[in-house]
């Protein structure tokens, strides 16, 4: 803790000198026990007034404003003592009484006084309940109450009136000799107390963000700080291309060349520039990447810089509807770890805040991207309102690719958009970099396990070389990925002789957490039974509950509903009961934790990684289809079979009003189906094919939502549902490398144009589509996709033999592998589109552009479409 500026209470000197007429303090807070017998004499007024005057007595010097508060807090604690003790005494029957057995303990009284740090503020008087030297002294009162004769219940009874008799008493003091405490009012009208105060203010709060980075982090006993990496970044610096190299559309490229920086070092001399037209700076990376670790550790840095203040936000606690200064003030009123009581941007002081986790805001699908969008451009806008003259105010956002992606054109400075590159660049990626001072060279990962060895006293000079593998690179290449890595390889529970995909390193954790800490709790008794299926479906359940949440939060009452519709009730008991009980530390600091609580007085509780609730949630997609399969054979009985409308039914529930399914959501996805057998794969293929069909022709049967939803909300959420299906659709078909073949569209030709269209909805600048993404080795034959919008859609695979592409925009399409056979291409877009290995026999494509931005020209040898090089 940081010295304070105010005034901390002490003992007054000279109480203890032999000047004083009270002969000691045992003597002095004995006398409270001897209240008791005048009390029972009728005589208890007067010896309390005694006792208080004998303070003002002691020759204490009354310009020490710290002895000076300890009279003012001894004084009133005394007296609401004495109060309560005639309250109590009444009642008390007289041969219980015994004062001389309090006398001992009346001693103590003022030890818990004496030991106690307390500090005259400006908060002094507003909740003098809280003072610590209250709860300090209530343990002693208590004490001193049984010692007298008092009883459990009685002497807890009385106890609970203290604070409230400590608040009467410190203010009637206060009043009877106001002349005395006068030098503290002085004190706290002083001239620069403000200053004083608000540099402690400051102090204290960067107290909080260093522990972010010093805690423990997950199950750990080291801190961030104990195992982090300098992040290294780049950013994009684009050079123009000649007139040969310009484009078919006659519009000037540009080549983007990666430019290597350290992150810091960047930052820091933006920061230093202080430039009011650049002020603000964009960190990009993926899931894991290592944005919010550096944003902690760089806000750590700046706190050291004495001419600029910083604030670390995290966006899913800020309100980004609000403007700037409000939603500033609203932040640091609800979060009790800002100390603040001015608004930072009342001050003249030069600000710098990081707003961590700008996809946050949109994960509530197209509003949510709406509102980062908004967000973005009123941030823009208060920047330059308040940097008119001179700098104030400089803006760092970090969040996801494909959020800062969305915002990118609004930022065209050079370097206002900054990359996390991972901790390992192969050799054959870094000749996409520009890396002048070869900061790449280093391969980061060793270095990280060092730190790693070191915080868990073991010798790791470089990364294990079972881990040291092609197929590891990329999830080892990222720092959380890579903590995650290291945490199963140490603790020898995964085979990493194997193939291994993100989802299995999450369930060796799981699994872990059961098998260490639930399964020991349940030998010693004192839990129920709850088998890992169980306490995974449950885990599952508050996944969903985030999901349908804001993505990373949710409350109590969310998880509840949902485990009640799941008649997951009995199941959510022991686990809570088990929580409670300390049961899975590793779960609760690696997962999740209990953040605190909304303005309704709801527990809120957040994953501590997006990537956790998206894992659980997709755990809980893929087992929705074991049960739509399972619920639907034949040997299930007919009158509890369900039909392909009971199946969409179920999934419409799951759903619910669930934002649109991101892409990483889907990716977890399609690693959770990896996992599971090329049979299973088949088989839901299969059900998925027949339920889309139906639905098709039938419609989403919404009517089995209870409540209701009005018809817009209806409405979002049947594409919702019918997006997560097809993405379903699309990881069973990358598994068993089959094509999806849905009846319908033979049925009627324009169906699958149609639902596409609805899927797809209004493209929007840089936003990447999931449904266009999940057409993997779908079967379009005969489809009328005439004039469709498919740019960036993956059809690996897909059979489009005779298919209408009539100007289609099939513009950067993954076409590798389709069967285009006979398809009508007249005057479609297939620039830069991937067409390796697709079989274009007997195509029309008159008129269309070509991959390479030519038109298509007769004669021209075809072989090149159906074997390129």
């Amino acid at each position: 803790m940081p010295d304070s500026p105010y005034q901390s209470i002490s003992k007054p000197i000279s109480m203890w000198d032999k000047e004083l007429q009270i002969e000691d303090s045992k003597a002095l807070f004995a006398s409270l026990g001897k209240a008791g017998l005048h009390l029972l004499g009728g005589q208890f007024a007067d010896s309390a007034v005694e006792l208080v005057d004998a303070f003002q007595a002691t020759g204490f010097d009354r310009n020490d404003i710290g002895q000076l508060g300890w009279v003012l807090l001894r004084n009133a604690m005394t007296n609401a003592a004495y109060k309560l003790l005639e309250v109590g005494l009444q009642t008390l029957e007289r041969e219980r009484a015994n004062p001389k057995n309090a006398e001992a303990i009346a001693t103590d009284l003022d030890t818990a006084l004496g030991n106690v740090e307390i500090e005259i503020n400006r908060d002094f008087f507003d909740n003098p309940r809280s003072l610590p030297v209250v709860t300090a002294y209530r343990e002693q009162y208590q004490r001193f109450l049984n010692a007298f004769g008092f009883a459990e219940k009685e002497a807890t009874d009385l106890v609970a009136q203290l604070p409230d008799a400590f608040e009467d008493e410190l203010m009637a003091e206060w009043l009877r000799h106001a002349d005395v405490y006068e030098p503290i009012n002085l004190y706290l009208d002083a001239p620069f107390m403000k200053a004083r105060e608000r540099r402690y203010e400051w102090q204290k709060y960067y107290q909080h963000v260093k522990a972010l980075t010093t805690d423990p982090m997950f199950a750990e006993d080291f801190g961030l700080a104990d195992v982090y990496m300098p992040l290294r970044g780049y950013y994009l610096e684009r050079d123009e291309e000649t007139e040969e190299e310009r484009s078919v559309i006659g519009q000037r490229q540009k080549k983007e060349v990666r430019v290597v920086v350290d992150l810091r070092t960047e930052l820091d001399a933006w920061i230093q520039k202080a430039d009011a037209n650049d002020a603000i700076r964009l960190l990009s990376g993926g899931p894991g990447s290592g944005k919010s670790s550096f944003s902690r550790m760089y806000a750590v840095h700046l706190t050291k810089r004495y001419d600029l203040r910083v604030m670390y936000i995290p966006l899913h606690w800020f309100n980004p509807k609000s403007d700037l200064k409000s939603g500033l003030a609203d932040f640091i009123d609800l979060d009790p770890h800002v100390p603040l009581t001015e608004n930072p941007l009342e001050s003249k002081e030069r600000l710098l805040i990081i707003f961590d986790g700008l996809d946050e805001l949109a994960m509530q699908g197209k509003v949510g991207t709406q509102v980062a969008r908004d967000f973005v451009d009123y941030i823009s806008y208060a920047v330059n309102r308040m940097n008119r003259g001179a700098v104030r105010l400089q803006i760092l956002l970090a969040g996801r690719e494909i959020v800062v992606q969305t915002n990118r054109h609004k930022f065209k400075r050079e370097g206002q958009i900054l990359h996390a590159v991972p901790y390992f660049v192969t050799e054959k990626e870094e000749v996409e970099y520009r890396d002048d001072d070869d900061l790449l060279a280093q391969d980061q990962r060793n270095a990280w396990w060092q730190k790693y060895g070191q915080a868990i006293d073991k010798p790791y000079e470089a990364m294990p070389e079972a881990l040291n593998r092609a197929d590891l690179a990329e999830i080892t290449g990222q720092p959380l990925l890579n903590y995650l890595v290291a945490f199963s390889y140490v603790h020898g529970e995964l085979d990493f002789t194997d193939n291994v995909n993100l989802n299995q390193i999450y369930a060796n954790l799981l699994d872990g957490v059961y098998s260490r800490d639930w399964e020991a709790a349940r030998r010693e008794h004192y839990l129920e039974d709850l088998s890992k299926t169980d306490f995974i479906r449950i885990l599952e359940e508050i996944g969903i509950a985030t999901w349908h949440g804001d993505g990373r939060a949710t409350t109590i009452d969310n998880v509840r509903e949902r485990c009640e519709k799941s008649g997951l009730m009995p199941l959510l008991k022991s686990f809570r009961e088990g929580a409670e009980a300390g049961v899975g530390r590793l779960l609760t600091a690696f997962y999740f934790r209990q953040q605190g609580m909304r303005r309704d007085g709801t527990e809120t509780f957040e994953f501590t990684h997006k990537s956790f609730g998206e894992y659980l949630t997709a755990r809980r997609l893929v087992s929705a289809l074991d049960t739509m399969y399972a619920q639907m054979q034949s040997t299930v009985p007919h009158e509890v079979r369900w039909d392909e409308r009971k199946a969409l039914a179920y999934w419409l529930r799951l759903y619910g009003n669930a934002p649109r399914m991101s892409f990483d959501l889907a990716k977890f996805i399609r690693s959770e189906v990896a996992l599971r057998t090329k049979e299973e794969a088949k088989a839901w293929q299969q059900m998925l094919c027949e339920l889309i069909s139906w639905m098709l022709e039938h419609g989403m049967p919404m009517d089995e939502l209870n409540p209701r939803l009005n018809y817009a909300a209806e409405n979002q959420a049947a594409i919702h549902a019918e997006e997560g299906l097809l993405a379903l659709l699309s990881a069973c078909a990358e598994k068993t490398e089959a094509r999806s073949e849905i009846a319908y569209f033979r049925k009627d030709r324009l169906a699958a144009g149609t639902w596409l269209h609805r899927l797809r909805g209004q493209r929007t600048t840089g936003a990447q589509n999931l449904a266009l993404a999940s057409l993997h080795r779908l079967s379009l034959r005969n489809c009328n996709l005439e004039i469709q919008d498919l740019s960036g859609a993956d059809l690996i695979d897909a059979d489009l033999r005779r298919v209408d592409l009539r100007r289609a925009n099939l513009r950067r399409a993954d076409l590798k592998g389709a069967d285009l056979s006979g398809a009508n291409l007249w005057e479609a877009n297939l620039w830069e589109a991937n067409l390796r290995g697709a079989d274009l026999r007997g195509a029309y494509l008159t008129g269309a552009t070509l991959p390479d931005g030519t038109k298509w020209e007769e004669g021209r040898d075809m072989r090149e479409f159906t074997d390129p090089t």
